[in-house]
């Protein structure tokens, strides 16, 4: 059985206990811990660690600013702050998850220290011209490049003396030994120039300090552009709704203080404030902010509706279903957060090659500081060997290869939610481009999960309209789902309902009552002979004669005829399961409904291999067994009767018309509910999936070819720098592609 992880409560990473790199015992409770490193922290200073927030974070509202705002690490995702500093992991500078304003304000005096830093640092580039070979530009030089590296470049040399002690290691302590290694060699040469001769590199020293910082600002950049999608959900959702009072006065007042139950006025061309139920009032929804369907949705009087959305025309009341923070809008966003911080299986093998490359790099480097000094035997060639390993130590880049899969997840389960396909485990995006079997619920998944008119059958002397209407009179007071199906079918055709009297509603059988002073029945044909109304004529009788849904009507004594109820398929389902079948994935249809019913969905859809009469254990174990022969299985469905199917299928997804219970259950949730939307979902996983391998094969061979460069001298310290931080750009802008290509 998996083990629940919990959260490291010093860098807020969630720990496997039995995977935990180290654990500590404080006051009869275990804590785990994701590195040795917050092991060592906690253990100095306890009680600092669990006073902080950190351990509630979850449960924090999700439209961040000001005292609320959170860091994450763009490198570990999975590490969550309340204040910026940088990430405990891999030492890259905590990012702001906030959007709009809080982000812009970062932006401004980061470019103010890149231009003043860049401003020092030009300069120096001219101690390689004749002209400025004096000892006074070179104590200038010391001067201006010592200001770059120790004022500028504080925050890189702090990650790199924390990533020495109490470590891990990281890119930081490779930069870091690189540029204080040249800039105390510079000093040397300034104060000592008969031990390390007249020449200084104060330019490759503050030229790396530059380039990290600009590197550092277009990464953030970058990560802003990819979180794109998430930003506009985040701020698509209103701050003020208009409160109706008791006494009928309107008044526009903080979401957050919405409470369930309370009226809120939308007028044409707002956004929805809240998620409720239309009281009074029709409009059209644009609704492709939640669902990403472009056709807006006709709604009325208790139509649900949600935060985020927009009303196109009409002007309605509603009553608020939850408060401001409970929105669908918001657990979309944070359900894309979390999936966010998710890690794929394949980033155990980056992880597993990261561990072990800051070492290797070092060994690197010291093997080319032997080398070079071995074969230089001039009485400086130490000088230039120690150079050459400089640029090894700084051309090195954990870094790109770290963002490999991170930022392309982050991009991809994003994007999906833009479109209505929201990731919540990123493992299941990454299994669905392997499945090989989609078993598919019928009810709710395939079919439209809700009875509707598909034909009224009468005897001689009445009319399928005058039927309809003493039906749909009689069935509005009922609350069976055949009885709303009824209503709103004439509704729709514009039949004007007349108040019944004299109501009897028998459960399971039928409803008996009074419409216009005539005695009208609807309900089981036994339940209406019982009740004294005459047999069908033959012609009825012989209509009846098949397996649907019928609901018979009798009005002065006589059986009129009946209405006939059927649960239609999606429009989109045939195309999906061609599509399916076309990509070489085997369709079987597990159903909880009659064999009759299941054969003649799979029929319609061209399924080869279908099963009725499952109870939710059958289905389960229809997974299980299927897992057992080596199938790569996706499971779809809707409802509460299969959530343990989907909690045993490599890839779960809900269907968001569904029940809460199958949403919890799944990994993957289409909130259109469209068919369609598991073919998107699986070019998502292709695409996704390529862009994280494009990017390791980018971050690999960045490292096998720059570091024999930069070890056998062809590239200096501060050309390493730079290709440096253009390893890891690369990597970013492959993964901002995914916004753009076309599902």
């Amino acid at each position: 059985m998996t083990q629940m992880s919990v959260r490291d409560v010093v860098c807020g990473m969630m720990v496997n206990p039995s995977k935990a790199a180290a654990s500590q015992m404080y006051k009869n409770e275990t804590y785990y811990f994701c590195h040795t490193s917050c092991a060592k922290k906690f253990e100095i200073n306890p009680i600092s660690y669990l006073n902080n927030d950190l351990k509630v974070i979850k449960s924090k509202p999700l439209v961040l600013s000001g005292d609320n705002l959170r860091y994450s690490c763009p490198m570990d995702p999975e590490i969550i702050q309340l204040s910026p500093g940088s990430c405990p992991k891999c030492g890259m500078p905590l990012e702001a998850m906030a959007t709009g304003n809080e982000e812009s304000k970062t932006t401004k005096p980061e470019l103010v220290k890149i231009f003043i830093a860049t401003a020092l640092w030009l300069p120096l580039l001219g101690s390689h011209l004749p002209i400025f070979n004096s000892y006074e530009f070179l104590a200038l030089q010391a001067c201006l490049s010592s200001l770059v590296v120790f004022v500028f470049g504080l925050p890189i040399l702090k990650s790199f003396f924390k990533s020495l002690w109490p470590g891990p290691w990281n890119m930081f302590t490779l930069v870091g030994l690189g540029v204080l290694a040249s800039h105390a060699l510079s000093l040397l040469a300034v104060f000592h120039p008969e031990m390390f001769g007249h020449h200084s590199y104060f330019e490759s020293s503050a030229g790396i300090i530059v380039l990290m910082l600009v590197g550092q600002y277009l990464e953030n950049r970058l990560h802003k552009q990819a979180n794109k999608a998430l930003s506009q959900m985040i701020m698509g959702i209103p701050k003020d709704a208009r409160l109706i009072g008791p006494t009928g006065a309107e008044t526009n007042i903080p979401i957050d203080l919405i409470q369930p139950g309370d009226l809120v006025r939308v007028r044409p061309g707002e956004k929805i404030p809240i998620d409720g139920i239309i009281l009074n009032g029709s409009s059209s929804i644009d609704e492709s902010m939640i669902t990403g369907e472009p056709m807006p949705r006709d709604v009325q009087s208790n139509d649900f509706v949600y935060a985020g959305t927009i009303n196109l025309n009409g002007s309605f009341t509603l009553t608020t279903k939850g408060s401001g923070k409970e929105t669908m809008l918001a657990k979309i966003v944070q359900m894309v957060e979390d999936a966010k911080r998710t890690r794929l299986p394949i980033q155990a093998t980056v992880d597993a090659i990261s561990k072990v490359m800051v070492p290797a790099v070092l060994f690197i480097a010291t093997l080319t500081f032997i080398y070079w000094i071995i074969k230089n035997e001039e009485p400086l060639g130490w000088v230039d060997a120690l150079q050459k390993s400089i640029a090894v130590l700084v051309i090195a880049c954990p870094c790109a290869l770290g963002l490999a899969t991170p930022m392309a997840v982050g991009v991809g389960i994003s994007r999906g939610a833009k479109l209505g396909i929201l990731v919540r485990r990123g493992e299941h995006l990454e299994n669905l481009m392997n499945i090989n079997v989609l078993v598919i619920d019928k009810t709710g998944t395939l079919t439209e999960g809700k009875p509707n008119v598909s034909a009224i059958h009468t005897s001689a002397d009445i009319s399928s309209e005058e039927l309809l209407k003493y039906a749909a009179s009689l069935a509005q007071t009922s609350s069976h789902p055949l009885s709303k199906s009824i209503v709103s079918f004439a509704l729709k055709k514009g039949i004007e309902l007349i108040s019944p009297m004299k109501i009897n509603e028998e459960a399971g059988q039928g409803t008996t009552g009074s419409v216009s002073d005539q005695a009208v029945a609807l309900g089981k044909l036994p339940f209406l002979k019982l009740k004294g109304y005459d047999t069908p004529n033959t012609i009825l009788e012989a209509l009846s004669n098949n397996d649907s849904t019928k609901v018979w009507v009798g009005i002065k004594g006589l059986i009129a005829g009946f209405i006939e109820l059927s649960d239609s398929i999606k429009p989109s389902a045939a195309q999906a399961i061609n599509q399916l079948q076309k990509e070489g994935i085997k369709i079987i249809l597990l159903s909880g409904d009659n064999e009759h019913a299941t054969s003649k969905v799979a029929k319609q859809l061209d399924i080869k291999e279908y099963h009725g009469n499952n109870t939710p254990a059958d289905k389960a174990e229809f997974i299980k067994t299927l897992g057992l022969d080596g199938k790569k299985v996706a499971m779809a469905g809707d409802g509460t009767n299969d959530a343990p199917a989907l909690a045993l299928a490599n890839v779960s997804i809900a269907m968001g018309t569904g029940t809460d219970l199958a949403q919890e259950s799944s990994g993957i949730i289409l909130l259109k509910g469209n068919l369609m939307a598991i073919v998107e979902a699986r070019n998502l996983s292709k695409f996704t999936i390529k862009a994280i391998r494009q990017n390791l094969a980018l971050a690999f061979l960045y490292n096998l070819l720059s570091i024999p460069l930069a070890a056998f001298g062809f590239l200096s310290p501060l050309l390493a720098g730079l290709t440096m931080s253009l390893s890891s750009i690369s990597v970013l802008i492959n993964s901002l592609r995914l916004r753009k290509i076309p599902l």
